[in-house]
């Protein structure tokens, strides 16, 4: 079960904005890869459960969605790159409670564009896309549920796991407060729960 991060009481906090690099960060092109490998995978597999004599079938079906999916990638990350000049911009913090992501008014903006795009375009894929941004435009997670962490030093990024296995946060320090946000976050850690890194 989820801690409440709302209670009230003076707590130390670090809070900082940074642009999101959406094609320079190995971070965030990992979890793009898993969002694109995974659906295809399991529909290969899908395929030939279906029927076992489609395997080379279900192969070229695999092959084509992650070309697809990758063509269709680099060209909306290419457009975010360009409509926010640079990246998306989030606000991030930390506290006694747990770690935050809120985004910015561009990503914002750019999620109610796209959901309205899909709307008058008539597509449930990028209506559904945008309304999951649009669910995910702020985060938190609390000390406690925290599974696993890792810290990429060379992007200064840092993602935390969740118990769940969903839904983990990302954030993405600036080369100034890394240290600084390392060192707060392994003071709040749980027992046991150690911060690896990368």
């Amino acid at each position: 079960m989820s801690e409440d991060l709302s209670s009230k009481g003076p707590v130390k906090k670090i809070v900082w904005e940074k642009q999101i690099p959406l094609f320079s960060n190995t971070v965030v092109l990992k979890q793009l890869a898993m969002v694109i490998i995974i659906p295809a995978f399991f529909l290969m597999i899908f395929l030939i459960v279906l029927d076992t004599d489609m395997i080379v079938e279900a192969f070229m079906v695999f092959v084509l969605l992650l070309g697809i999916f990758a063509v269709l990638s680099v060209v909306a990350m290419g457009m975010i790159h360009a409509a926010t000049r640079g990246g998306l911009s989030a606000t991030f913090s930390l506290d006694d409670k747990g770690m935050y992501y809120d985004a910015c008014k561009n990503s914002r903006a750019l999620n109610k564009i796209t959901m309205t795009g899909g709307i008058l375009a008539g597509s449930p894929a990028l209506l559904g896309g945008s309304m999951i941004n649009i669910s995910r435009e702020s985060e938190s997670m609390a000390w406690g549920d925290v599974k696993k962490i890792t810290a990429y030093d060379s992007q200064k990024t840092i993602v935390a796991y969740r118990k769940s296995l969903i839904s983990p946060v990302g954030l993405f320090c600036t080369d100034e407060n890394y240290e600084e946000v390392l060192d707060f976050i392994r003071s709040r850690l749980p027992e046991g729960i150690a911060l690896k890194r990368a």
